[in-house]
């Protein structure tokens, strides 16, 4: 497959990926439907993307190639017309000390001139072809999937008892390490907004349709993940989990705050044990715009009563109050940096 087959391909696929990523969003920000309804649709198009990121996996490598020969080719152009400037120079120097004549240099030149010429030539050609090669890799690291969503559940009647979640599959195409810690996404709320708390069907629908060993009904995983149903109430699943408001933090609530103190503050509660930053998209809290932080960068979690930060071996580190940490107590105030950007731990009450 050449250069211009495997963009066509590439970028190909990539819209198909764009499109089912699009109808996971739309359908997880209805409020029309069912949660069984919505994480059905989100289940049935993460096996699509699954399909598509199948295909793409082995032409990554032929693109990352391809960038690597175009790289090659165009240092050995570069030398070319490095040496090709230095004869013309000389040229010029004999001219100009009157060892040659401009006749001579005239014919002397020719050759060193069409080098310059043809190495331009090349050199534009080599920089059009990987402009378009790594663009079209930049597209598929912006776009690719982080882990793939939770199963979808299976209603049965008024107390759902869901299956166990599907195996996660982590998908990774460069260095940065990544921790395996399955507690550190168990229970995923997504903050959007001053003071609000928004849980999406697609990050996480295992958070309310939990195991039968871990809670027996959807009215035990309401309680435990704060959001309350009744037998009567499963019709409007789908509104309770599209919530785009919640109450102020209450006395004993511990929360971490984004941009604290100012008009866009962002405040993320534990619908869990545990809230997760990162730049993936199933962190509790993704940092976007913020190329040094790592897909699961790090999370908070309570454990005992007491809350604690933990690194998961993110490629930059976790700063808390300056200090570089793998795992550290947080007693409340601290300041948390996560790549570049900026936390607030605090405990209430």
């Amino acid at each position: 497959m050449d250069k211009r087959e495997l963009l066509a391909e590439f970028n190909k696929q990539l819209d198909e990926l764009d499109k089912f990523q699009t109808f996971i969003e739309k359908a997880s920000a209805s409020t029309k439907f069912s949660a069984t309804v919505v994480a059905k649709v989100v289940a049935d198009n993460t096996a699509k993307i699954k399909g598509v990121v199948d295909v793409l996996e082995p032409l990554v490598g032929q693109l990352k190639d391809g960038i690597t020969s175009l790289k090659s080719d165009r240092s050995v152009v570069e030398e070319t017309a490095g040496v090709a400037r230095l004869g013309l120079e000389e040229l010029e120097l004999r001219k100009e000390i009157g060892e040659i004549d401009d006749g001579e240099f005239g014919k002397e030149s020719v050759g060193f001139k069409s080098e310059l010429e043809n190495a331009a030539s090349m050199m534009t050609e080599i920089d059009s072809d990987l402009s378009a090669l790594q663009a079209t890799l930049d597209r598929w690291l912006a776009a690719r999937p982080g882990q793939a969503p939770a199963a979808a559940p299976a209603a049965a009647s008024a107390s759902v008892v869901a299956a166990p979640p599907v195996q996660e599959t982590e998908l990774e195409y460069d260095d940065e390490p990544v921790a395996d810690d399955d507690d550190a996404f168990a229970d995923v709320g997504r903050g959007s907004g001053v003071h609000a708390e928004r849980v999406s069907v697609r990050d996480d629908v295992s958070m309310v349709f939990e195991t039968a060993e871990e809670s027996g009904s959807i009215e035990a995983a309401g309680e435990e993940s704060g959001l309350a149903f009744g037998e009567d109430e499963l019709g409007d699943l789908g509104e309770d989990l599209q919530s785009e408001a919640g109450p102020s933090p209450v006395a004993g609530e511990a929360v971490v705050v984004q941009n604290d103190g100012t008009r866009d503050e962002i405040i993320y509660r534990f619908a869990g044990d545990v809230i997760s930053l990162g730049r993936g998209r199933d962190n509790t809290v993704q940092v976007k715009n913020d190329s040094k932080v790592s897909r699961y960068h790090c999370k908070v979690f309570r454990r005992d009563g007491a809350y604690y930060i933990e690194d998961n071996k993110s490629a930059n580190g976790t700063l808390v109050d300056g200090e570089l940490i793998t795992e550290k107590r947080l007693l409340g105030g601290e300041e948390l940096v996560v790549g570049e950007t900026f936390f607030k731990f605090r405990l209430r009450g």
